[in-house]
């Protein structure tokens, strides 16, 4: 469902990658979060997310209401501390991970915070500027890329209804003291 979904409109994750992650899965399973290293933490903080998200979108079009968005998203939240360290690619994907999720769940909390601060991570870290991509992979270079518009379109998405909307509501209360 991400894939066919949300992968067409927010291209953030490689295909390729998450079907590795899919299929790295159950070995790690067998683990204590404590034990799983900090870089396969992170995958699997990714993966779960995009079970959450996923699932969300199942439910949203009641074509399952067996599988909870809440318990995949809940497993993601676990393994967060592999994406704290600010500043960065992983914690600017987490951010986006997070926030493609509160958009299609009940709660939405935070979006307008987190997408911004995806944003000014992701200017602070270049990821708009060809000069500082200089000494990187390709590959590297394409994830910044994918990373920056996906963040971009969302925070663009995002942050446009709610301007109309708070400008509609300043509109109404300075014509009120008008009268």
């Amino acid at each position: 469902m991400y894939l066919e979904q949300i992968h067409q409109r927010y291209p953030l994750l490689r295909p390729a990658e998450l079907w590795r992650l899919q299929e790295e899965r159950t070995p790690v399973a067998a683990h204590r979060i404590g034990d799983i290293p900090i870089a396969q933490r992170y995958g699997v903080f990714k993966l779960y997310m995009v079970y959450a998200i996923g699932a969300t979108l199942l439910q949203l079009t009641n074509k399952s209401a067996e599988v909870l968005p809440e318990r995949f998203y809940m497993t993601a939240l676990q393994h967060m501390a592999a994406a704290r360290d600010p500043r960065t690619m992983q914690n600017t994907e987490a951010m986006t991970l997070l926030v493609i999720y509160h958009l299609r769940s009940a709660s939405g909390m935070g979006l307008w915070y987190m997408i911004g601060l995806a944003m000014r991570t992701c200017i602070d870290l270049g990821m708009h500027r060809k000069s500082y991509e200089k000494g990187l992979s390709p590959t590297i270079i394409q994830a910044r890329w994918r990373l920056f518009r996906t963040v971009y379109s969302i925070e663009r998405v995002i942050a446009f209804p709610w301007s109309a909307a708070e400008l509609s509501q300043l509109k109404s209360q300075v014509q009120r003291r008008e009268q």
